[in-house]
């Protein structure tokens, strides 16, 4: 430590200023007033070295528990299990239920095409009229006009959705043709139809 040395110093400095005023050869100098000089400016030059060197005991304690709780904390986050750590906000995933109501329209259209049955027309001349200008009118996706279809089938009846969502699929029924049609009232068209009084 430089502190240390400037003590060493600074005590040598005393003592041959003590020892040279007393008889100056003893510390090597000619006379007493070369003996202040020299030694006095060493006594200075030590003081002054001592003091900028000089650390307390406090920051070095201070320093070092620092540390300590440094490498403590450090330690505690290596052993921390990373079941403890904050998960991470999942993204949120958003429904498109037009989407989801389509699919199911196209899912009911391709069910009605895959029945193997035939469906049984009317023998009714009129009502099988109605019937066929329904099945070569009334495809799915096609548009569901209210006005059109009141004015070629006569008056309707609604009668109740099994499946799907009701706000949006709804099924008319037209006594005048025995026939349901089964429309999304929200995209205004036709999902597909069915023969007699039925809801999907």
């Amino acid at each position: 430590m430089l502190a240390n040395l400037f003590v060493i110093g600074l005590l040598g400095a005393q003592i041959a200023i003590v020892v040279g005023l007393i008889k100056p050869t003893w510390v090597k100098a000619t006379s007493r007033k070369k003996v202040l000089g020299i030694y006095g400016l060493a006594l200075i030059v030590c003081f002054v070295g001592f003091g900028m060197t000089y650390e307390k005991p406090g920051d070095i304690v201070s320093a070092k528990s620092v540390d300590k709780k440094m490498q403590q904390v450090a330690q505690k986050e290596s052993n921390k299990p990373k079941g403890d750590e904050k998960a991470e906000p999942q993204e949120k995933i958003e429904i498109d239920m037009d989407e989801v109501n389509k699919r199911y329209e196209k899912y009911l259209q391709q069910t009605a095409k895959n029945k193997s049955t035939k469906p049984t027309y009317s023998n009714d001349p009129a009502v099988k009229k109605l019937q066929d200008w329904v099945v070569n009118t009334c495809n799915g996706g096609s548009p569901f006009n209210q006005s059109i279809l009141m004015n070629k089938l006569g008056a309707f009846e609604l009668t109740t959705v099994t499946k799907g969502n009701p706000n949006i699929l709804k099924a008319f029924y037209y006594p005048n043709a025995d026939m349901t049609i089964i429309a999304n009232v929200k995209t205004r068209r036709i999902v597909y139809w069915r023969l007699g009084r039925q809801g999907s």
